[in-house]
């Protein structure tokens, strides 16, 4: 009789910072595609999206915040449904004051759905949401005799965990050349 091992995972000594540093957040409107790592990855980074992998539409525009430290969290949960099992990422940050602008901001973006690519403070990078089914964003505001802040949240159910990202370089993302503005009153020359 023989028993096979497995070692998984490892560990890494070295430093071990904890939260969100960068998020970079898209509309889902502006992506087409997020190929899948498992079938159009690269085997020397396993559960990792290439960048070239994300198609964005030209003229995207995209929404970066830098966090200030312990700002910014992650937290992702597999759970069992009456469909199955899914992954619930959600991202949680409070931005400091109360801010006319940014107020303005998430209320006019508030029923948008979202494609989030971020990056943690050990330098490892993530991309959540889907182009079908992006995360939600929600708000709330805090006033209070220890501080003043506006706590916003990223959500959503996923069949697959939130993905590994080759890098934040927004620049490195393949930009899609479809055009969702066609019509279909066009006539067929025979």
């Amino acid at each position: 009789m023989s028993i096979i091992s497995e070692n998984i995972g490892g560990n890494n000594s070295g430093t071990n910072s904890g939260y969100v540093i960068e998020l970079i957040l898209i509309d889902v409107k502006d992506v087409d595609n997020i190929l899948d790592p498992i079938y159009f990855g690269d085997a020397t980074k396993p559960m990792t999206v290439l960048n070239g992998n994300v198609e964005v539409n030209i003229d995207a525009k995209v929404y970066r915040i830098k966090f200030r430290t312990k700002s910014c969290g992650f937290t992702e949960a597999l759970t069992s449904t009456m469909h199955g099992k899914a992954y619930n990422p959600n991202i949680d940050f409070d931005l400091p004051k109360v801010n006319k602008d940014l107020s303005a901001w998430l209320h006019k973006n508030r029923n948008r759905k979202w494609i989030a690519l971020y990056k943690d403070a050990n330098d490892c990078c993530y991309i959540s949401g889907e182009p079908d089914f992006g995360l939600q964003l929600s708000m709330g505001r805090k006033i209070s005799s220890a501080t003043n802040s506006t706590g916003v949240s990223l959500a959503g159910v996923y069949l697959h965990q939130s993905w590994f990202l080759e890098s934040l370089d927004i620049n490195l993302l393949s930009q899609s050349t479809f055009n969702n503005d066609f019509s279909e009153d066009f006539e067929v020359g025979y």
